[in-house]
């Protein structure tokens, strides 16, 4: 397993190259979990080393859908932030469960990690992106995309979208 950081432009690369996980015996699998984590360990390392030649944001989405050795990353990447020119947004929707339940205590108790937690758009908020779209507006219709929603943003934004293309092709037709 080898981790490698590469800047080119101002972009920083990281990526782990060369690890192959074998058979499911017990004891590749033991073997295979163990370098799973050091993997983890080299990544965060090649990550924070990254960060100290220039500032270096690291996104992680959906965690509600991380093995523990990603939520392992996740812990050694923010025990880290405070001494480094790192930052870490990790997203996970409210509806997650283990293992990653289990790793939002303790990333709480990390000095330099801030959690907030935001919630959907009200019903004001989705007419406003459905007119700023160019649907017209009709009461009803906000409600439904925000009931049909539940206020997700990226939800409201694609249906947004969507209403907006089928008002332009019913004009030119």
């Amino acid at each position: 397993m080898a981790v490698r950081a590469a800047t080119t432009g101002g972009l920083t690369c990281v990526s782990t190259v060369g690890f192959t996980s074998g058979r499911n015996s017990p004891r590749t699998t033991r073997s295979a979990s163990a370098a799973r984590f050091r993997a983890a360990a080299a990544a965060a390392d090649a990550l924070t080393g990254a960060a100290r030649a220039a500032d270096l944001i690291v996104v992680l989405e959906d965690l509600q859908w991380a093995d523990h050795a990603s939520l392992f990353l996740l812990r050694e990447l923010a025990a880290e932030l405070p001494e480094s020119r790192l930052l870490v947004l990790a997203t996970c929707r409210d509806t997650a469960g283990d293992p990653w339940r289990a790793s939002l205590g303790h990333l709480a108790r990390l000095p330099g990690v801030q959690m907030l937690r935001l919630a959907p758009l009200s019903e004001t908020a989705v007419a406003d992106i459905l007119r700023a779209a160019g649907v017209i507006m009709d009461p009803e219709l906000a409600r439904f995309v925000h009931a049909r929603s539940e206020g997700n943003p990226l939800y409201v934004i694609t249906l947004a979208r969507v209403l907006a293309r089928l008002a332009s092709a019913e004009a030119t037709c």
